[in-house]
């Protein structure tokens, strides 16, 4: 009778998050909690599941020397038995290792990136949201890693990528997964009300990415750094 229903009934999935919306929660975060919005960016970038960015500290992110890319060193995950490599994340991104490094000069060796018990942290989520006008979403702190995935997808068309950066250890489930995050987003419509777009502005001004080029006058190219 389950194995029925579960034919018949879809599962209340969490939304992915776009680039769009994270910006707009990581421009109200900072404002917040600057190191909380640099974790939710961590775990866009990385792919990381909730348990393991509550889990990461400063000793468990390494930067390169010269802030390109970053190694963040996850211990025991939920896939470690099964994949040797799931212990570690490695990803290149100028933005990400820049805050990150910054925020590590100035914290102890051993300080939590997301300062909060996992209790807290799913509480002070929802009240972001809220605050950000995205409460209707459906967005869960999981939403981080459906979304960073897609995104990943979407820009890389790599599967391989993908598979590796998230660390499944089956790319018929990673595909599903992907498959599954797209449909959602495709059904998905947000107009950025003036508040919102104020809240990706500010993320904007703190990583120093240019604004969408729908927000620039005409005959203006853009660069779009990530």
């Amino acid at each position: 009778m389950l194995k029925t229903w579960q034919l018949h009934e879809l599962p209340a999935r969490a939304t992915p998050f776009t680039w769009t919306t994270l910006q707009v929660v990581l421009g109200y975060t900072h404002s917040i909690s600057s190191q909380t919005s640099l974790g939710l960016l961590l775990a866009f970038k990385c792919l990381l599941r909730t348990g393991e960015l509550l889990g990461v500290t400063n000793k468990d992110i390494i930067v390169s020397p010269d802030q390109s890319s970053i190694l963040v060193r996850l211990g025991l995950t939920k896939t470690a038995s099964r994949n040797p490599s799931s212990g570690t994340v490695h990803v290149i991104d100028t933005v990400l290792a820049r805050l990150l490094s910054e925020w590590q000069n100035q914290v102890a060796w051993d300080a939590p990136l997301i300062p909060f018990s996992a209790s807290k942290f799913r509480i002070f989520f929802q009240q972001v949201l809220s605050a950000c006008g995205l409460q209707d979403l459906n967005l869960k702190p999981y939403s981080l890693r459906r979304g960073g995935a897609t995104d990943m997808w979407i820009s890389t068309h790599s599967y391989n990528l993908v598979q590796h950066t998230g660390r499944w250890t089956s790319e018929r489930v990673m595909k599903q997964y992907i498959d599954d995050s797209t449909a959602l987003l495709s059904n998905m419509r947000v107009t950025l009300s003036p508040k919102q777009r104020s809240f990706i502005t500010l993320w904007q001004k703190i990583s120093h990415v240019e604004p969408p080029a729908s927000w620039q006058s005409r005959g203006r190219g853009r660069k779009r750094t990530r």
